[in-house]
């Protein structure tokens, strides 16, 4: 997936699962400090009850597989210091819940989505890098 990445990205955040049909994995941010890429928190992940799908639909309890812009955040709660704009609204709410009865939100804990939030810088033009641990690497 490296080649979609778009020119310019100084950031990544990879998820990765722990196979195809999984859903648990885990969440590591990324940045190229200009000789290569530099690990840097990870954090324990969920992503579709069924795993990963590379032709993801909606219903379908995948996650998709792929690279994606990371270019504003929201949600619920406060803005946690957010360098991404941030529409914080209250009344958000996402249909349905999850696998294990929780409402549909983020894939992190509260406390990991704070410092992802935290971390992601708009001036690095961030991405997140999602599929199955092999996925990355095809």
């Amino acid at each position: 997936m490296l080649a979609d990445v778009p020119t310019g990205t100084r950031q990544a955040l990879v998820v990765t699962g722990d196979g195809a049909d999984l859903s648990t994995g885990r969440a590591t941010l990324y940045r190229d400090d200009g000789s290569g890429w530099l690990a840097g928190p990870t954090w324990p992940a969920r992503n579709g009850n069924r795993g990963w799908s590379a032709d993801h639909h909606l219903g379908d309890l995948r996650s998709p597989v792929g690279v994606f812009t990371l270019t504003a955040a929201g949600g619920r709660l406060p803005d946690p210091g957010s360098r991404l704009p941030y529409d914080h609204d209250g009344g958000f709410t996402v249909a349905g819940t999850g696998f294990e009865g929780e409402p549909l939100a983020g894939c992190l804990r509260v406390d990991a989505m704070r410092e992802l939030l935290r971390a992601l810088d708009p001036a690095l033009n961030p991405v997140v890098v999602m599929g199955d641990a092999a996925s990355p690497a095809r």
